[in-house]
């Protein structure tokens, strides 16, 4: 959640310092990315069945990574699809980022 706040916080100069808002405009293009080991167990934990069950083909690369998941293009029962894959413990992160977003602004209230 931090980082999708920083992301948006890059595009509004006209609220924050340029300096600062050039310096967080790289999470646009510096997001993480997880390994494809950790893509393939979700996925096949999702579909209760082997990748290779579920999709006519599934590349080993991302074409996008955001700051919430990775996004990937594969062929499901021959249509081209987008596969989102979200990167590992990203639901707790956001759960306690929510939380800490939550003190400060009842501390600052």
């Amino acid at each position: 959640a931090w980082i999708k706040w920083a992301q948006w916080a890059s595009t509004r100069p006209d609220m924050f310092p340029e300096q600062l808002c050039a310096q967080l405009a790289r999470l646009q293009t510096e997001a993480p990315v997880h390994s494809f080991g950790f893509t393939k167990r979700a996925i096949e934990e999702a579909f209760c069945a082997p990748m290779e069950a579920t999709f006519d083909a599934f590349p080993n690369k991302p074409i996008a990574s955001g700051s919430i998941a990775q996004v990937y293009k594969a062929r499901y029962q021959d249509q081209t699809v987008a596969v989102k894959v979200r990167h590992p413990g990203v639901a707790e992160q956001i759960s306690i980022d929510f939380r800490l977003m939550r003190a400060v602004a009842n501390w600052t209230d």
